[in-house]
Parts: structure tokens; sequence; C-alpha cells
């Protein structure tokens, strides 16, 4: 490496002047003096050095390549010193000969600026730096998109598609350059990708309802387009891995249109009850139809014969879904979806999204669906926001399905956990996105006027097996133990016993069946004890003792609606008997808790045998965890 002496300073440096509005700077290259950051000062991890200088007002930074522990870095160079390890003092020491050797190369550099035989510029310092040599000038202007083609023609790993879009990601950065030229790759920075990316807003058409692309298409295309940089220029060295790391853009957020609709349910009917003229709008109808009353996505609809299992009088779904590979195991809930699976003998038509989308805004007008929406389409560009009016039905999609099935069923009651598992959806938040109860009222008020008015439009369950509303007058008129009322023949005992089964929830259940609200109670006083109230400490022992002995007594005698509970829990799915069985669980263990005697625990859990609702595996597991609950209790 060449050593350059200077005997007289002042006959070495040079004045570079700069005129700009009318102002002349002067620059001392000799007295720039270069220092050293760390990427993360206060982490515990090694973190890479870089060489940092101000040249003209701009900085720049270069990669010594190497690293260190924070905790080891002194001003501008690494600790070595026997009281470290040796292979980090090692390390150490690697690192600072590698910023000797730049320091060197940079005093060098300021003298051959100094003496005129080197332009100070960002290009010629990075490269003496990495190189130790002057950088050969470059008699032409760059055509840096024609480069970049050229590789991506020539890269044997791309498929023809893949080359195809990634060189029309390129012809639109072209198209941004617009002839404009660049002289230097170091003019591949921060400021020309956001320019870049801000020309793309504007310019690039997309499928988004104003017609432009989505933030994730622009995006993609800034990415990709800084992957090609990365893969044939950092690569090949023609520009430095430090100067790619130098280009930062911050990608653009998604915008928030959230227009998509819902159906009502006697929006549904209308739809359902069309002719269509054409056997091939028929099929569109029904597999939308599906979609709406099973919550899957069109692109699985198809899945839904593909694996059915019948079983205790329900339906079953076994698929995977395509998107998130989600598996899908639920009954069929509608008898509408059980209708049309039945129709085509199990076997679906093949219907393209795009001709669904297509045909059904038009099925959904013909058939009757009315009405407008208020739609809001966000923008990038703020001010580009806007509200426009669109008739309802044009509003009909392919998303119109899912957000229909998940509204329903949280009209209906049902938890954001229960409709996932129909959904294939993990994330509350996703699933909610979906729920169009949520948004206001109308949903809402329109379904409860549906149940109020015209109960009939309300689509039925697969286990619905009577008329609600004639059977609410007859069951007022009766006690609830049906298989002794003398009144009653035996179809009539019989649809009796199913409204009682679909009027039960978890918790009359547990209540009717366990005294659960007794054993909570006792269990919120139990918790009160030792507080202050008044001044004074709180004690409910008689309280307590009273209710334990309530629960304690109702544990002996069999209760007259045994038979429905049973009924209930049969007719239970997979998930639900899971969740009532972890409220029992629980239950048991607040019997415990509140000092219920281990006869009645354990009559309840026998009890929990004969209705169904413990198997074998769960009576076992469910004994054993009171078994050492009540040891501990024993002992304390």
């Amino acid at each position: 490496m060449a050593h350059f002496e200077t005997s007289n300073n002042d006959s070495i440096k040079k004045t570079e002047t700069m005129v700009s509005n009318n102002e002349t700077k002067q620059w001392f290259v000799q007295e720039i003096t270069p220092y050293y950051n760390l990427v993360k000062p206060k982490g515990t991890k090694p973190t890479m050095v870089y060489f940092i200088v101000r040249i003209k007002s701009e900085q720049v930074r270069i990669s010594t390549g190497y690293k260190v522990y924070p905790n080891q870095w002194e001003k501008n160079k690494a600790k070595v010193s026997k009281l470290l390890p040796k292979l980090e003092s090692d390390n150490n020491m690697i690192l600072n000969n590698q910023i000797k050797i730049y320091n060197q190369r940079f005093d060098e550099y300021k003298y051959l600026v100094n003496c005129g035989q080197i332009e100070m510029n960002k290009d010629t310092l990075r490269h003496y730096i990495y190189k130790g040599q002057i950088m050969k000038k470059i008699k032409k202007a760059l055509n840096i998109p024609q480069t970049l083609k050229n590789y991506i023609y020539n890269d044997i790993s791309f498929t023809d598609a893949t080359k195809e879009n990634r060189v029309r990601e390129v012809e639109k950065f072209e198209s941004f350059l617009n002839g404009r030229v660049l002289n230097s790759y170091s003019e591949l920075n921060t400021k020309l990708f956001r320019e870049f990316q801000e020309w793309l807003i504007e310019n690039v058409e997309g499928k988004n309802e104003d017609g432009t692309a989505s933030p994730a298409t622009l995006n993609k295309i800034v990415s990709n387009l800084l992957g090609s940089i990365n893969k044939y220029l950092v690569a090949n060295e023609i520009i430095s891995k430090s100067q790619f790391i130098d280009i930062v853009v911050t990608p653009i957020r998604q915008t928030k249109n959230d227009n998509k609709i819902a159906l009502t349910e006697d929006e549904i009917y209308l739809l359902h009850n069309y002719q269509c003229e054409t056997e091939k709008d028929t099929q569109i109808r029904d597999l939308f139809l599906l979609e709406c009353t099973t919550g899957q996505r069109f692109s699985d609809v198809n899945k839904v014969t593909n694996n059915i299992i019948h079983k205790d009088g329900r339906t079953y779904i076994n698929l995977v879904q395509d998107k998130n590979k989600a598996p899908i195991q639920v009954d069929i809930l509608f008898e509408m979806a059980l209708e049309i699976v039945q129709k085509y003998d199990y076997k679906l038509p093949n219907i393209s999204n795009k001709l669904l989308n297509e045909r059904i805004k038009i099925i959904a007008q013909k058939a009757g669906i009315k009405g407008s929406e208020e739609l809001f389409f966000d923008h990038i560009d703020k001010s580009k926001a806007r509200t426009i009016t669109r008739e309802r039905h044009e509003c009909v999609c392919s998303h119109t399905g899912r957000n229909t099935f998940v509204t329903m069923l949280s009209l209906r009651g049902w938890h954001y956990n229960e409709i996932g598992r129909y959904t294939g959806h993990k994330k509350i938040e996703t699933i909610q996105h979906y729920d169009k109860s949520k948004v206001g009222t109308k949903y809402r008020v329109m379904f409860e006027a549906l149940q109020k008015e015209r109960p009939e439009l309300l689509l039925k369950l697969v286990t619905d097996k009577v008329d609600k509303e004639k059977l609410s007058k007859e069951i007022t008129k009766e006690p609830l133990n049906l298989s002794t009322n003398p009144l009653l023949n035996d179809n009539e005992k019989k649809e009796l016993e199913y409204y009682a089964i679909d009027s039960i929830t978890f918790d009359t259940l547990l209540d009717t069946q366990f005294f659960a609200s007794k054993i909570n109670k006792a269990t919120e006083l139990k918790s009160q004890v030792g507080h202050l109230k008044d001044g004074k400490l709180c004690s409910y022992d008689n309280e307590i003792t009273s209710l334990i002995s309530e629960i304690e007594k109702f544990s002996q005698s069999s209760t007259s609606d045994s038979d429905v509970a049973k009924q209930y829990v049969k007719q239970l799915s997979v998930w639900k008997l899971s969740d009532l069985h972890d409220s029992f669980k629980e239950m048991i263990i607040k019997c415990v808790k509140i000092g219920i005697s281990k006869d009645a625990i354990m009559q309840f859990i026998n009890k929990a045998v004969e209705i169904g609702l413990l198997d074998k595996e769960r009576f076992t597991n469910i004994k054993e965890i009171t078994t050492v609950l009540l040891d501990k209790r024993n002992k304390d």
C-alpha cells in the first residue's frame, strides 16, 4: 500500500470552492476526520461497526464488515485485553486492523483529492475505502434499468413467467425515470426510491373500486425491484452492500375500505326462491347460498361435499381450506345448506370465482334485493378519499357469503371462538371484521324485527325440530316432566321434549342438574370472608353452611328433567360438549373449595356420567383431579 509523505501541509492543502446562490463555500479536505459507530450500541450481542465521515455536508456510512460486543467498544476501537476471553480479544484485534486500514486509505484519499487527482464524492470515497485504488471514470451515462433487465433475462433460476413479472417491474422504474439520466450508481438511494413509490401511487392502475392499485401491489413492486438490485448489482459488486442497506423505503400502509356487506335472512330467502333464467345462474346462486350457510370461502365451497359424514342425524363437513390450510371438521348448521348439497346429490358444480362475481350482482338485482349503501373509499393520498352511494345488489360478491354466515351466527348469540371453528379463523379480530351486526344497529334491528314479525323468514337450523312459537304456548301449561304427564300423547311428548332440549343452555343445565347457582353463590361468599365491610371483618359462615347443606341435599335427590338434559347433551357438537365439560369441571373444583362433602361431589360426578356429560376418559380424569384436591383439602 502506498505511503504518502507531506512535508508542508500548506503546500499540499487545496481549497475547493463551490459557488451556489452567489455564495462561495470553502472545503478543507485535510481537516475531515472519520469516526466509527455501532449499529446497536446498547445491545448485548455482537453488532456491525461502520466507518462514518461527512463530506460536502453529506454523511457517508461504510461498513467495516466486522462486529464487536458493545461493552467491548471504546472510542473508535475495540478493546484488546488479556482480561477478555482469548477468542473475543482476537476478534477485536481483527476489527482494529480493519479500522487501521480504513484510516490509512482515508488519509491517502484526502491526499489524492487535495492534489486534484480524484474528485471528492460518495462514489470515489466508497471505492477507495473498499479497494484502495482510484475508481475508473464512467465515460457514459448509465442505463440501470437495461442493466437489470439483461441480468433478469439471463437468470436461469427464474421461470419465464417470473422473468416477465420482474421485467415489468423494472419497466415501471424505467417509466418513472422517463429519460432522466443516472450518471452514478450512488444515485440509487432512499430519495430516488421514495420518489418512485409516490410515482407508483399516482400512475399504477389496479383492481380497487376506484381503479387504483392496492398498497400490497405497490409494495411488492418496490420490494421486488430492490430485490433485483441486491441480487444483481450488489452481488456483482457494482454497488456496495452498505449503500444498498442505506436505501430505506417505508411500505405503504393498507387503506381501510370495509365496504363488504352481509345479506339479511329475508334477502337470502329472496335469492333462494328466485327462479333463475339459466341453469348456470341457478348453480351460481346455489353455490353462493352455500357459502352464506357454511361460512366457507368460495374457493373452498366445492370441497364441502368431498368427505361428508352422516352420524346421529347430523351431517359433518371434513375439508382443508386452500388459503390457510385450516382443517374444518364441523356439522352443517342450516337446513338450506343441507338442501343444496342434497339437491346436487353431494356432487357440486364447478364455478369460477370470476364468473360468480360477474353474475351474482345481476342475480341479486333480479331476485329483488333493493336499497343502497354508503361506501367510504380511503386512499393513500388522503385528499382523494371519498364516499359514494351504491345500490345494494351491486355490493354482493364472493366475500358477502362469509360476512353473512358470521353475522347470522353472531346475531344468534354465538361466541367468536365457536364461529371460528366453522370459518377457519384463528384470530378474534378477524372474525369481528366479518361480523356486520357490530357495525351500528342496522343488522340487529332488522334481525329482531324478523324474529318478532316474520319468524318464518329466519333461516332454520338443522336442530330446529318444531315450530317454537306454537310450542311456547303449550310448554307453560304443562310440567317439564314429560314422560309422566298423562295429559299428553306420545307425539306431543316428543315435540315438547325437542322444544325443551332446544331451550336449555349450559347455565340452565348446570343449575337444574347440579345446583350451580348455589355453588357459585357459596363460592362468592367464601371469597369475601375476611374482607372489611363497614369497618368490620366479613363473616358468612352461617350463609355458607346453609348453602352447603342445600347443595348436599340436592345432590342426593333425582331431578325430574334429567331425561331432557340427557337429550340436550346428546345433540351437542364435539366442541360444545368440550366447553360444557370444562364448565362442569370448574364447578366441581368450586365444590371442593367451599367444603362440599366427598359423597355429594361424587354424586354430581356420577350424575354427569348418567346424562352423558362425561365419557370414561373424562370421568377418570375428573375423578383423579377431585381426589387430589380433596386430599389437599384434608391436609390443610
